[in-house]
């Protein structure tokens, strides 16, 4: 899967279906890299390195990266 995504680049959590206690709407993180399916994994500035699934997850690139 290609993403529209690269490494380095700084998305904001815009939505997860999964139950995360410590991953909020907002949080911002680093995207550390993308797995061949299109995983993204993200290090979050106040949270754990976490994989966001698409169509499970839903990051957006943060508006003044």
């Amino acid at each position: 899967a290609v993403s529209p995504y690269r490494r380095g680049d700084v998305v904001e959590l815009v939505e997860s279906s999964r139950a995360r206690a410590t991953l909020r709407p907002g949080m911002r993180g680093t995207v550390q890299r993308i797995d061949p399916n299109g995983v993204l994994w993200v290090n979050w500035t106040n949270g754990p390195l976490t994989p966001m699934i698409p169509c499970i997850d839903v990051v957006a690139l943060a508006s003044d990266a």
